[in-house]
C-alpha cells in the first residue's frame, strides 16, 4: 500500500522495490480492496484508483509470488490463535513463514502493521516496520 499512496512510510518503502520482492497472492485482492476503501472514505481521488490497480498488476508480475496453499491456510489458522492478527494478515504472514522455511537467505518481512510486525517478530522472522 505505501508503494502506492503518498502516506506515512512512503519514502522508506520505495527503494525496497529495487531489490527482489515476495508477497502473497492475495495481496491482488488485499492492497486494491485497500484503495477502493480509501478512496470511498475520501482519502484517495477516486479517478486514480484504476490506474494504481493497473500498476500493482504489474508490479505483481515482476515479484515472487507466494501462493496460497493449505499448508498456508493451515500455518495462519495457527497464527491467529496465537496472535492477534486479521485473517488476511495471518495469511500474508503464513506465507511469508514458509518461503523463510524454503529459501537460500534471509529474507526480511516489510510490514507497516504493529500487531502484524509484533506476531512476525515473535515467529522469529526478521522484521523491517515501516511507518
Amino acid at each position: 500500500m505505501k508503494r502506492y499512496v503518498r502516506e506515512e512510510g512512503y519514502n522508506a518503502v520505495r527503494p525496497l522495490f529495487r531489490r527482489r520482492v515476495a508477497a502473497s497472492a492475495i495481496s491482488a485482492v488485499e492492497v486494491p480492496a485497500a484503495l477502493a476503501r480509501r478512496a470511498r472514505e475520501g482519502d484517495l481521488p477516486k479517478a486514480g484508483v484504476p490506474a494504481l490497480i493497473e500498476q500493482i498488476v504489474a508490479d505483481m508480475s515482476e515479484m515472487i509470488v507466494v501462493e496460497v496453499r493449505r499448508s498456508a491456510l493451515d500455518l495462519a489458522r495457527s497464527l491467529v490463535s496465537k496472535h492477534p492478527l486479521r485473517a488476511y494478515d495471518a495469511v500474508q504472514l503464513a506465507c511469508a513463514l514458509l518461503l523463510s522455511a524454503r529459501a537460500a537467505t534471509a529474507i526480511t518481512f516489510v510490514c507497516a502493521d504493529l500487531r502484524l510486525s509484533d506476531a512476525a517478530a515473535a515467529e522469529g522472522a526478521r522484521v523491517l516496520k515501516i511507518g
